[in-house]
C-alpha cells in the first residue's frame, strides 16, 4: 500500500488507515516512515524506526547504560547546535546592522561636498 494523497482523506479515513497500519505488524514500520516521510519531507527509513526493547534495557543495566549514555550524546550535541545556531543568528544580526550603516553612509550626503 503506498500513501498518498492523503490531504484528501476524511477523519473517519484516516483513523481507519491508522488502524489497518497499527494491526500490521510486519509493515507497521515501512507505514510510519512513509507517513513521517510525506508529512515532513524528508526520508525516513523503516529501520529507524525499530522498537527499543524496553523490557530488555531494564533487565541488562549495559545496555541501559549505553542507551542513557547514546540519550545524553544527543543531549549535548543538540545543544551544542543550538549554541551554534544562536552564535549564527547574532553574527547574522551583525551584519545585517553594519550593512544597515553603510547603506545610511552610501545614501546621505558628504559633509565634505560642497
Amino acid at each position: 500500500m503506498r500513501l498518498k494523497n492523503l490531504e484528501h482523506l476524511t477523519l473517519f479515513e484516516a483513523k481507519e488507515l491508522a488502524k489497518t497500519i497499527l494491526k500490521s505488524e510486519t509493515l507497521k514500520n515501512e507505514f510510519v516512515a512513509e507517513l513521517l516521510t510525506l508529512i515532513y519531507s524528508e526520508k525516513v527509513k523503516p529501520e529507524e524506526l525499530q522498537q527499543t526493547d524496553r523490557l530488555s534495557l531494564q533487565t541488562n543495566p549495559l545496555k541501559k547504560n549505553l542507551a542513557h549514555k547514546k540519550s545524553k550524546d544527543l543531549e549535548k550535541s543538540s545543544q551544542k547546535r543550538i549554541e551554534r545556531t544562536q552564535e549564527h543568528i547574532q553574527e547574522t544580526r551583525e551584519l545585517l546592522e553594519k550593512s544597515k550603516k553603510c547603506l545610511e553612509r552610501i545614501k546621505s550626503p558628504s559633509d565634505t561636498e560642497d
